[in-house]
């Protein structure tokens, strides 16, 4: 896909939020079963109070968070995906969200991204 279709389509940011140690697993099947070879994973130490978790049904502190652009398309069936893989319907699993991204910082930056993800095909 060239940048001119990936513009059409438009680019999210996925983030996904699981337990520690989980957050390869999560690029594994990023990768594998999705397509997406570039992803980021972050190791987060949460500060929000312990009902807030709840809320959110995340138990602990300690979360493997990662990060990947993906073509906003195919959100819907990443998320089902996601969610169905490693239970994140059921409380204390993590969570999933994708947000909109409406600009790049440079074409040059998208077209490498574009590049390396077909090579990786």
């Amino acid at each position: 896909m060239n940048t001119a279709e990936l513009a059409n389509v438009g680019i999210k940011l996925l983030t996904v939020i699981v337990k520690r140690g989980k957050g390869d697993r999560v690029v594994e099947y990023l990768d594998r079963e999705c397509n997406i070879p570039f992803t980021e994973v972050c190791m987060g130490k949460g500060t929000a109070s312990s009902t807030f978790l709840d809320i959110l049904g995340l138990g602990g502190i300690e979360k493997d968070i990662v990060f990947s652009a993906v073509r906003a398309d195919k959100t819907d069936e990443i998320l089902n995906g996601l969610a169905e893989k490693f239970k994140l319907n059921q409380p204390g699993k993590g969570l999933a969200f994708t947000v909109r991204i409406n600009s790049i910082g440079g074409t040059e930056l998208l077209s490498r991204f574009l590049k390396e993800r077909e090579e990786n095909r």
